[in-house]
């Protein structure tokens, strides 16, 4: 599923063009979305640009956030929409799930991240005062939420410690790399329980130990901007997304550096 500016969240059927991809030298093909969710302006769909989309593991739901401050959940099956969710007072940025996926968690330009019931559509708690938030995500184990937000700041909240509000503090905080101006850096959970990483302003992705907080690897080096830094546990391998247009893949082995593999370029 992506997300656009033309206030749609589109389906793709991934599956369908992987003959082509592997009989073919180009890393780019022209794909047509199997679905576009989207009842069009001032109805059920988004009012302006959709910022975030995210899958729900267990079923064919899908949820956005965009410009309009507004978290929908779609069921892919049907096409519908089947609620939103309403409170957040700036851009909704970044949306996940929570590991019993009964909660859609949401992050925003308005310095709050909020957890939804999806049933119910009642915000159930919320963390304020997080700063202008770029992602959101959670632990295998589900028992920890990671935040980024700009002015260089990646958090770890416990969730069994958040009772809502401004009370909650982080566990830790991770440091060095760069998210101060308009992009969306994210931050994620690493190939391995221990491990946290981050894309950076300053081209490189960085990789932290999650209970201490020290910079484990600094990846790349390059000229553009990375916006995020994803886990394959498929694949056992690392993306990284770049400004310059180029996907990169790393190897990981717990016992070596993480090593470089590949790039695919637009």
């Amino acid at each position: 599923a992506s997300a656009s500016g033309d206030s749609t969240v589109k389906i793709w059927n991934v599956e369908s063009y992987l003959p082509e991809l592997c009989n073919t030298s180009s890393a780019r093909i022209e794909c047509e979305a199997a679905e576009t969710l989207s009842l069009g302006t001032g109805h059920s769909g988004h009012e302006r640009d959709v910022y975030c989309v995210a899958y729900h593991a267990e079923s064919s739901l899908v949820t956005s956030g965009g410009y309009d401050k507004t978290v929908r959940l779609w069921d892919v099956g049907k096409g519908l929409l089947t609620r939103s969710f309403h409170g957040h007072e700036a851009s909704v940025t970044c949306v996940t799930y929570s590991a019993q996926g009964n909660l859609i968690i949401s992050g925003s330009k308005d310095n709050t991240v909020r957890f939804w019931d999806m049933v119910s559509g009642v915000m159930v708690n919320s963390l304020n005062c997080v700063g202008d938030v770029t992602s959101v995500d959670i632990s295998s184990n589900g028992l920890f939420l990671l935040t980024a937000s700009k002015g260089n700041s990646n958090r770890l909240w416990d969730l069994r410690k958040i009772v809502g509000g401004d009370s909650a503090k982080a566990v830790r905080l991770y440091k060095g790399h760069q998210n101060t101006a308009t992009n969306f850096i994210r931050a994620s959970f690493g190939p391995a329980a221990s491990l946290v990483m981050s894309g950076s302003e300053d081209g490189y992705a960085y990789v932290w130990d999650r209970e201490s907080g020290a910079q484990v690897q600094r990846l790349g080096g390059y000229t553009g901007i990375i916006y995020s830094a994803v886990w394959s546990s498929r694949q056992s391998t690392l993306a990284t997304s770049s400004h310059d247009g180029v996907v990169r893949t790393w190897w990981y082995d717990e016992t070596k550096p993480i090593e470089y593999q590949a790039e695919y370029r637009d």
